[in-house]
């Protein structure tokens, strides 16, 4: 069984999204948390499910879409010693990705 590890900003990532979702509506805020963590937890158990994003700074980066949150994107890529996957941030996907990740 895979294992999932957060950034610290991915950390950030997630609060901030169930903190803003749950000023409107607290019950979505929580379905759209444990979306998240499914998808963390698939990730975990199937590293390459994802498709490369390819970055110029990180070409191993993959992202999945969070199933039933579709706005929601995980971007991930596979430990080193391949026993599960690091979250590297969790972002809307209306943000500029290029932007975010090409610093």
């Amino acid at each position: 069984m895979g294992r999932f590890v957060l950034s610290e900003i991915a950390e950030e990532d997630v609060d901030s999204i169930h903190e803003f979702i749950s000023a409107e509506d607290p019950d979505v805020a929580d379905r759209v948390l444990d979306a998240i963590l499914d998808s963390f937890y698939l990730l975990a158990k199937n590293p390459q499910i994802g498709p490369l994003r390819g970055f110029k700074v990180d070409k191993e980066l993959r992202f999945w879409v969070v199933p039933k949150f579709s706005n929601y994107l995980v971007f991930y890529r596979e430990l080193t010693d391949r026993t599960g996957v690091e979250i590297v941030r969790v972002l809307h996907g209306a943000r500029d990705m290029n932007g975010i990740f090409e610093k």
